[in-house]
């Protein structure tokens, strides 16, 4: 598994320092995980998966909290003090039954923050941008449908707040990984 990363910044002003800071603020589970159920700010990792230059999307399902009926990528909170990717492994793992066997190349894109005033929320966006070499996904019960599409079609879906921004941070830094070469 080959890993581009355009800077260190998620881990740094975004990442772990963030988390470890929130986790003072607010509640944590048992198993050390940050609650983010009231929060104010909560940093989030977001994973676009790729397979034959298709993207893949997920319809997110009626049992979640946020953005139900929206499509998404594989995503989930950045609740402990660890390295945004490992956190985006795990949720590679849990939602889409992706192993790390199946990935040969991680993007890494440029972490944001987004305020959604309907929730109440700043989302801190920590992009990534998985290359598989299988298209075999199994969804957890988070979503209810998936497809694979390409990039340039995100616009006709409707989507989760930012997933746009966030898969061209990961596309940029595609591009950039492949003139570098």
């Amino acid at each position: 598994m080959r890993k581009n990363s355009k800077s260190s910044q998620s881990e740094t002003k975004f990442g772990i320092e963030l988390v470890r800071e929130l986790s003072k603020k607010y509640l944590c589970f048992k198993d050390g995980r940050v609650d983010y159920s009231k929060a104010e700010i909560a940093p989030i990792v977001t994973c676009f998966i790729m397979y034959n230059h298709k993207i893949f999307l997920a319809k997110r399902g009626n049992k979640v909290k946020t953005y139900k009926g929206k499509w998404c990528t594989v995503a989930g909170y950045y609740d402990r003090p660890i390295e945004a990717e490992k956190i985006a492994l795990m949720e590679l793992e849990e939602e889409a039954s992706i192993s790390k066997n199946q990935i040969e190349r991680v993007i890494e894109g440029t972490p944001f923050s987004y305020t959604d005033k309907s929730y109440g929320i700043t989302w801190i966006v920590h992009p990534f941008l998985f290359i598989v070499n299988s298209d075999n996904i199994a969804l957890d019960w988070e979503h209810e449908q998936m497809c694979w599409i390409e990039p340039e079609e995100l616009p006709k879906y409707e989507t989760v707040p930012m997933l746009q921004r966030s898969l061209d941070s990961v596309l940029e830094n595609l591009k950039t990984a492949q003139l570098n070469k």
